[in-house]
């Protein structure tokens, strides 16, 4: 489980300057791409919207036969994230994935509070991220922090008959270590995954569901699965002891 994180915004980001507050996509604007084609409207096209989805639905979603991945990362080590693509979809003569977007957040300038228009569009951007008291000290603390956050968003179809793996690399010393692996098929002409996190919750919304329909344990696929809920705020913290002759390997938390 994954607190919302939108706590990134409240646990500091570095923003080198500001800039100006760039326009909100049209709602039912048309968006296409190269390789998936016309973009469901589901498919994040900005920090805040990447933000809310990653809230919503965790690292993976498919819908509408197209996987979409979000990855929060550093922005200061943009380069040392890595993608590597296999399974069979990657042998066929037709791109597997697009250009992955890198979304960073944008500092808007404080509105003169004269301008009516300029105010509703300063409030709607904060709406959107979040932040309801539309306070500008808000965007002013991040300035001096040092740490800032980007949302890697990236698209990808399989073709029926095929299969796909993703893998998310992170640099360590001078080589790449996977540091998570996702899995996909079409068998049917229906895109799915496979993977652990095809039933892991992976973002809070997630956790919700599984827990109220699964409760605190268990088990899918000879996977025992267990649930429960921690206030990180004031220092809790959970850990997992086992007894008795046989030995659980812990697999991801």
């Amino acid at each position: 489980m994954k607190s919302k994180l939108i706590a990134i915004l409240t646990t500091g980001m570095m923003l080198a300057s500001a800039a100006t507050l760039m326009p909100v996509q049209a709602a039912g604007k048309t968006v296409t791409d190269p390789v998936i084609g016309t973009l469901p409207e589901w498919v994040p096209q900005d920090f805040a919207e990447a933000m809310q989805f990653y809230n919503s639905h965790g690292k993976t979603y498919v819908e509408d036969d197209v996987i979409c991945l979000v990855r929060p990362m550093l922005q200061w080590k943009e380069k040392d994230y890595d993608i590597s693509l296999s399974g069979s979809m990657t042998m066929l003569n037709t791109p597997a994935g697009s250009k992955p977007e890198i979304y960073e957040l944008e500092i808007p300038e404080k509105p003169d509070p004269t301008d009516l228009e300029a105010v509703k569009a300063y409030e709607d951007y904060c709406d959107k991220l979040g932040i309801y008291s539309h306070d500008y000290s808000f965007f002013e603390s991040y300035a001096g922090c040092k740490t800032q956050y980007a949302f890697e968003v990236e698209l990808y179809r399989v073709l029926e008959g095929e299969d796909l793996i993703v893998a998310w690399r992170e640099k360590d010393g001078d080589e790449y270590k996977t540091t998570e692996k996702f899995s996909f098929e079409n068998k049917s002409g229906r895109t799915v995954e496979t993977d652990l996190y095809s039933w892991v919750p992976d973002s809070y919304p997630e956790f919700n569901e599984f827990f109220n329909k699964y409760g605190s344990a268990s088990v899918h696929d000879n996977y025992i699965a267990y649930c429960a809920n921690v206030n990180g705020s004031t220092g809790a913290s959970l850990k997992m002891e086992q007894s008795g002759k046989g030995k659980i390997k812990q697999v991801i938390e």
